[in-house]
């Protein structure tokens, strides 16, 4: 098997706190500390808008820009989280009637963040506030030239400060309230927004995908933002969120990090003809025609990038020297667009930092991706001064370096790489063991308290042994199974992409527990991820 599995003794989180028993099981097996822990249990689930001074300056400005009749430039992100941070602040400006524009940049033409180029056709074009998200600590000849033709820019960013921003107005979690420390670059737009046109469902739920997708810590602020999301994708209240949603998937933080995210990145990606601008209309539109056409081409382009990035794996995996401690791959061949995932797909599949590169004009330009307990910005930014860019905060990066540096640059990441320590990752899962007599409605029910799972959390894969099999059947597209316990039993579902052999009695069955509604009526279900 590939599950770990292991014994969990929940007696004291039950009685501290008063849960059931797998959710006991599941907080223990996890080894939170008693801060996390309260806030999973007893955190504010309603949105708190921010009060903080830079918050208000922004909101100040803004409205300073409506009376003057000034116009408002909209500078933002290729991927999800500044596609959905720039969505949020069009909407914003466009319910105060405030006359805007906006612009994503070309991830291969322009490159991250604002730059001077864009600047100047914004100024020809009369804009005289500058609103930057998601992007914005770095964009330091930009702010020079915006000041010196006498325009005003708001700067709002989450990613790391490393030198003194010259804005108007800077908006950033390091000076908001710490509950906000978890935000994404949507989340600070949202705080913006907020404070201007009030609470909007659909600019929340778009800040709950920019979450999930930059992989942001769901905890305070951020975890009410993904929550409350959630609900609104799942009222059905965004039909852009939702048309990209397969029909019958969960709405949960798995389905959008593996149905949403990707479709969004896959534009700012891919280049070529797809516009990432386009992005910003679909989301925000209410026309059901008009979200299933952009859909229909989102799959498009999003079923070309699985097709690349999966021959890019395989090629980045042969060339993968197993004895590093941290992994370093190029390849002039490699989809500039593309690194990113590559990097971590591989990180996670060898539990190990990853920097994957591509060249083009004698640059090489790459994508970092680490793993839990390891901040690869920080090791990145005190080890090393090659880079012609480089940005990024402790899971994710990206760098530039010439070729001429580079050599040097990957004997130097690799040896010193071998010399950091790594936190100890054991590979395979874990599988909680349980009596299957906790397979209740009341029980399985009792986990939704805990979701959006933290990052910190382990999986939540419950393990049964020697499950009592009523009955097994196969189908093309499934197999099922009936389980008895001292109750109503409960069932149990196969997939053939797992690539299990059915087993007509199993020793032991490990996988996620739900609910499912069948004939109106609610059973409980596990989702199998492994047996023997």
């Amino acid at each position: 098997m590939k599950e770990q599995i292991i014994s969990i003794d929940e007696t004291e989180i039950l009685e501290k706190y008063h849960l059931s028993h797998l959710t006991s099981k599941l907080i223990a097996a996890s080894k939170l500390n008693d801060e996390q822990i309260q806030d999973l249990l007893f955190g504010n689930d309603y949105l708190t808008p921010s009060q903080d001074f830079c918050v208000q300056q922004a909101k100040e400005m803004i409205l300073e820009a409506k009376k003057n009749h000034e116009k408002v430039f909209i500078a933002g992100d290729y991927d999800c989280d500044g596609i959905c941070a720039t969505s949020i602040m069009k909407y914003s400006l466009d319910h105060l009637m405030i006359e805007n524009g906006y612009y994503i940049p070309d991830r291969f033409k322009d490159g991250y963040g604002l730059n001077t180029n864009v600047v100047r056709q914004a100024l020809d074009k009369g804009y005289q506030l500058f609103v930057t998200v998601d992007n914005g600590v770095k964009c330091f000849d930009a702010i020079e030239m915006i000041h010196q033709n006498g325009a005003k820019i708001i700067v709002t960013d989450h990613h790391r400060i490393e030198d003194e921003i010259d804005a108007d107005v800077v908006v950033h979690p390091n000076y908001m309230d710490e509950k906000y420390c978890n935000l994404c670059g949507a989340g600070v737009a949202l705080q913006i927004s907020r404070s201007l046109v009030g609470n909007q469902p659909q600019l929340t739920a778009l800040a709950a995908v920019a979450s999930v997708g930059d992989a942001m810590p769901l905890w305070k602020e951020t975890r009410c933002i993904v929550k409350e999301g959630l609900k609104v994708i799942e009222n059905g209240q965004v039909p852009s969120l939702n048309a990209m949603i397969y029909e019958g998937s969960p709405i949960d933080k798995d389905t959008l990090a593996f149905q949403v995210v990707p479709k969004i990145n896959a534009v700012g990606r891919m280049g070529g003809k797809f516009n990432p601008n386009t992005l910003i209309p679909f989301l925000l539109s209410r026309d059901f025609t008009v979200v299933q056409d952009y859909v229909k081409q989102l799959n498009g382009v999003n079923n070309q990038r699985k097709s690349l990035s999966k021959k890019m794996v395989d090629k980045a995996t042969s060339m993968i020297q197993e004895d590093q401690h941290g992994l370093l791959i190029y390849d002039d061949s490699f989809h500039q667009g593309l690194c990113g995932l590559v990097a971590g797909k591989i990180a996670s599949e060898y539990q190990k930092p990853t920097l994957v590169f591509s060249k083009n004009d004698g640059i090489y330009k790459g994508s970092g991706r680490s793993i839990e307990g390891f901040n690869l910005f920080e090791f990145l930014a005190s080890n090393f001064d090659e880079f012609e860019s480089f940005g990024g905060h402790a899971f994710a990066v990206g760098l530039s370096i010439k070729e001429n540096k580079f050599p040097l640059f990957e004997q130097k990441f690799l040896g010193k790489m071998n010399e950091a320590e790594l936190p100890i990752v054991h590979n395979s899962s874990k599988g909680i063991e349980i009596s299957e007599d906790l397979i209740t409605l009341e029980e399985v029910s009792s986990l939704r308290r805990l979701e959006p799972y933290p990052s910190e959390m382990v999986e939540p894969n419950f393990a049964v042994l020697n499950p009592k099999v009523r009955g097994c059947y196969e189908t093309s597209k499934i197999t099922k199974y009936s389980f008895e316990n001292s109750l109503a039993g409960y069932e149990g579902l196969l997939f053939p992409y797992r690539k299990l052999e059915t087993l007509q009695n199993p020793n032991v069955i490990v996988g996620k527990l739900k609910l499912n509604e069948w004939n109106h009526q609610l059973i409980c279900q596990m989702n199998i991820e492994d047996m023997e």
